[in-house]
Parts: C-alpha cells; sequence; structure tokens
C-alpha cells in the first residue's frame, strides 16, 4: 500500500502524542518529513523515533537510542 504519512522526532516523550514537542514535524508527505538538519546533542542518552502509516491504515514505527559522550 502507498505511503499515507511519515513523520520523525527526537527524544519524543510521548509518541501517542501528535502534539509532543519532540516531534520535528506534523504527519505528511512533505520533503521535510524525510529529512532532519543536523543536531547537536548534550551528553546522555538520545532517542530517535521515525514513524509512517500507509493508505491502509497500518502504522510502522522504528526506535533508534543513541548515547552522545562528551570528552
Amino acid at each position: 500500500a502507498p505511503l499515507a504519512w511519515i513523520r520523525h522526532g527526537w527524544d519524543v516523550a510521548d509518541p501517542a502524542d501528535p502534539n509532543d514537542p519532540g516531534w520535528e514535524v506534523r504527519p505528511g508527505l512533505a520533503p521535510e518529513n524525510y529529512f532532519s538538519p543536523e543536531k547537536v546533542f548534550r551528553s546522555g542518552l538520545h532517542t530517535l523515533i521515525v514513524e509512517c502509516e500507509d493508505s491502509m491504515g497500518h502504522r510502522a514505527r522504528v526506535t533508534v537510542r543513541i548515547e552522545v559522550v562528551l570528552r
């Protein structure tokens, strides 16, 4: 099924909340939905979430956790 929307965010506290301030973009298919500008992080654990839904309503979510260590 074709993609209906995609969105991504860093350190999203509540992925089920569409208004969570961690979401970088609203769900959609615009160019900004596919790319994120370069980010600068403080030390600690950070989480990238990419979520998409197809035209049949099937939703998928990928979570990537990274730990930033500054020396």
